[in-house]
């Protein structure tokens, strides 16, 4: 059995020094460090795409931390990754805003090396209860990409390997439809023995024929997602029908 891998912590922060001694206390305590001085644009970075916990600075140049929480949240693969932010005040107008644009906990630096490892634990306790709603899959240019399960529309089955549709978006699953369907219910539904759906993101029913049924699916052309005579019952039940 292979051992498994460290959790990846991501730390923001413009300050070298912070930086250096982040990454010491983080390695000693068996995390992988990556480490970033800021958002040089509108592109989030790949080293976000790998992190299981990311220690934001407010104070950095060009995007500060609150537009850097902001572009976090609002992209489909981060928005569950824990942030602890962390800034050299503690105004209680910062703690709240910095809150209320979703992130996880806060801290006043210098942080205390024990407490800070411990905050680290806690939120990566908490997101280990929703690491089921994460699924990684690949883009079109290869990019590794986590996609909260919640923005998932349907599943597709394509030999060994599925896709993945988002919005107007394709990604590609590398497992069988199978492996997939056993591993992602109950989130999504079973519809048809190439398919899974999002029973959240069904838009309405379809009868495309007289002895058939179909889905209609929240993207943009409004996808129809085939039901098949083995799963009617059950997504007759799920869909409330």
């Amino acid at each position: 059995m292979s051992e498994r891998q460290p959790r990846t912590i991501l730390v923001i922060d413009d300050d070298p020094v912070f930086r250096q001694w982040a990454m010491a206390v983080l390695r000693n305590a068996g995390y992988r460090v990556l480490t970033l001085a800021a958002l040089a644009d509108d592109e989030l970075p790949p080293e976000l795409y790998e992190a299981d916990a990311i220690l934001l600075d407010l104070a950095l140049p060009g995007r500060d931390g609150f537009e850097v929480l902001d572009m976090l949240r609002a992209d489909s693969a981060a928005r569950t990754t824990p942030v602890l932010m962390l800034t050299a005040h503690d105004p209680v107008a910062y703690r709240l805003k910095g809150l209320a644009l979703g992130a996880d906990d806060y801290m006043v630096k210098p942080p205390n090396k024990q407490e800070l490892l411990l905050r680290i634990q806690a939120l990566l306790r908490r997101a280990g209860a929703s690491e089921a709603l994460r699924l990684a899959v690949d883009a079109a240019d290869r990019s590794r990409v986590l996609l909260d399960l919640r923005d998932v529309v349907y599943v597709q089955a394509a030999n060994n390997f599925c896709y993945v549709y988002v919005a107007e978006r394709r990604y590609i699953l590398s497992e069988s439809l199978t492996t997939a369907a056993e591993r992602l219910r109950p989130q999504l539904l079973r519809t048809h023995r190439s398919y899974l759906v999002n029973p959240a993101r069904v838009l309405g029913v379809r009868k495309p024929t007289r002895s058939t049924l179909a889905l209609e699916m929240d993207t943009s052309g409004r996808d129809l997602v085939p039901v098949g005579a083995q799963y009617r019952d059950g997504v007759r039940s799920a869909l409330g029908m």
